[in-house]
């Protein structure tokens, strides 16, 4: 029991509980020379609620309770919506054989954030036969969680990587209760094609942008390895010398003082060189552009239907800014970040009761924060579904053979800091994944 006990534990607890009432209407209001115009009216009401407690063991014989959290908020919410068709099958002339526009806006209360009003509008339009061209805007508004706002506060002691040592530092974990909202513009701009020369063939194109303000996210946590060398985290890192600077012992004593620390005892105020805040924060700015690509096609083939489809996406930019004044440093390709080129090719065929499906999936090579390269990857996945027919003694009976990872291909090697050999980000190391299901439906 003695053991247990020194070997440091916690017991806590939480609850979260959301109710929501909705009340909407929606309809054609009148007719217009393009089609039906159509309003969709509506409100709801939420109440989230979070209660936590629970004691820590980690540093005591006996028990110490935990910060404790009983919170809530009320969100009361309006919302509208219109489609106007202003040109369609009964008035198109050339050059406009479709016209539509859509226009939404969203109106929340917080009990604890104020009110916030985000519009949405989008228009299409089809000047040919075969062609749609389209475009959006739109602003968002996330506010924190309750979870985010109050989540334990856990001061540890960890050992960071600095040249070819260590040095020790204190890191900071766990909510913050001074978040505020995060906000966001988005516009997109794509092309629809479906040539009628080609029965069955659709590709389509759309450009992408999403600006982030205020994005809440813990950035020392991407980069706990490299968190001392990286110029771009220094804003969540403080360098103390507690040996010679009586502010630093001060400083460094009240955070080891602290309920939250885990840590206390385990090694002097005077032996710690760093301060390290991974706690949820407001970061600047986040910027995110790209290119997404779909094409499919499906023609007979055997006597069955054969679908051919391809889906890429390009990401230009992921420009990110950690506080107004760092500088923008752009993470598209590297590794804990999105893979700038994402790919995947499927085909799959079905005739009767019987479908198959073969899929390749690739992503783009890589590069590790200092410059150097991570090699692409591809896999492929495999699908094989019978069905009982209609007429049949096991009609709603179906047999799925899904097989991923194919051929068992192992993510490519990134020496990783954090002491694995690849990027969780972007890869796995499951390998070939192989599942059966039966089901019976009636």
């Amino acid at each position: 029991m003695l053991a247990a006990i020194g070997s440091g534990f916690s017991d806590t607890r939480t609850v979260t509980r959301v109710a929501t009432g909705n009340a909407q209407a929606d309809g054609t209001v009148l007719d217009l020379p393009g089609g039906a115009l159509k309003v969709a009216l509506g409100g709801q009401l939420r109440r989230e609620a979070l209660d936590r407690h629970g004691s820590s063991y980690t540093s005591t014989t006996a028990p110490v309770a935990i910060a404790a959290a009983d919170v809530g908020r009320t969100v009361a919410a309006a919302f509208a919506e219109a489609r106007a068709p202003l040109f369609g099958a009964e008035n198109a002339r050339p050059g406009f054989r479709s016209l539509e526009f859509s226009g939404a806006v969203r109106v929340e209360r917080y009990s604890d954030f104020g009110t916030t009003a985000n519009p949405k509008a989008g228009l299409s339009w089809g000047p040919a036969e075969g062609l749609n061209l389209r475009a959006t805007y739109g602003h968002s508004f996330r506010a924190p969680a309750l979870t985010e706002l109050n989540d334990t506060q856990l001061y540890t002691a960890a050992q960071f990587p600095l040249g070819s040592g260590r040095i020790l530092g204190l890191l900071l974990q766990g909510g913050n209760a001074d978040l505020e909202p995060e906000t966001a513009k988005t516009w997109t701009l794509g092309a629809d094609v479906q040539p009628s020369a080609i029965a069955g063939l659709r590709i389509s194109a759309t450009l992408f942008e999403t600006a982030f303000e205020d994005r809440i996210d813990q950035p020392a946590r991407q980069n706990l390895a490299g968190v001392l060398a990286d110029p771009t985290l220094a804003p969540f890192v403080r360098r103390i010398q507690p040996d010679t600077s009586p502010a630093d012992l001060q400083l460094i004593t009240a955070l080891l003082a602290d309920p939250a620390a885990a840590s206390a005892g385990l090694f002097p105020p005077q032996d710690y060189r760093a301060i390290v805040d991974a706690r949820l924060v407001n970061t600047g700015r986040l910027t995110v552009r790209g290119l997404d690509l779909q094409a499919s096609y499906a023609p007979p083939l055997a006597g069955g239907d054969l679908n051919l489809s391809a889906n890429a996406s390009w990401l230009f930019d992921y420009v990110q800014q950690l506080t107004p004044t760092s500088a923008a440093v752009d993470r598209s390709g590297q590794a804990g970040y999105p893979a700038d080129l994402r790919a995947r090719l499927a085909a799959d065929w079905t005739r009767g009761p019987v479908s198959a499906g073969l899929a390749l999936n690739h992503m783009g090579d890589l590069r590790t924060p200092d410059g150097r390269g991570i090699d692409s990857l591809s896999t492929v996945d495999l699908r094989v579904s019978l069905k009982g027919g209609d007429g049949s003694r096991l009609r709603g009976v179906a047999l799925d053979l899904t097989v991923r990872n194919l051929f068992d291909t192992d993510p490519p090697f990134y020496d990783n800091p954090d002491g694995f050999a690849f990027d969780p980000a972007n890869a796995d190391v499951v390998g070939r994944f192989v599942s059966l299901e039966l089901s019976r439906s009636w």
